[in-house]
């Protein structure tokens, strides 16, 4: 299975954190399997290995944040390599928080 990168996006601070997950492409739609190993930092905090079962991009991220993620991209990349999936955050104490 190959490795995408999945990059969140924290408003008040603008850093990012980007972790390495495994996907399954299911024609358009990309379910995110597993959230697996963080290569990243945001917030200026670690980010802890987070593992979940997974439904689509959306319904991940929105397992991970709650309903406060309330801008989401996702991008792929013309040969399917890459996808990136921004969550603009409120806060930066709201961020803490579901970690």
């Amino acid at each position: 299975m190959d490795k995408y990168h999945v990059v969140f996006s924290d408003s008040f601070t603008k850093q990012l954190a980007v972790i390495e997950a495994d996907f399954v492409d299911y024609g358009k739609a990309h379910t995110l399997k597993y959230v697996s190993e963080v290569v990243g930092l945001c917030a200026g905090l670690d980010i802890f290995p987070h593992r979940y079962q997974a439904r689509t991009i959306n319904d991940q991220i929105y397992r991970l944040f709650g309903n406060k993620a309330h801008t989401i991209f996702y991008q792929v990349s013309e040969d399917q390599l890459e996808v990136a999936i921004t969550a603009i955050l409120p806060s930066r104490s709201d961020f803490k928080r579901w970690l």
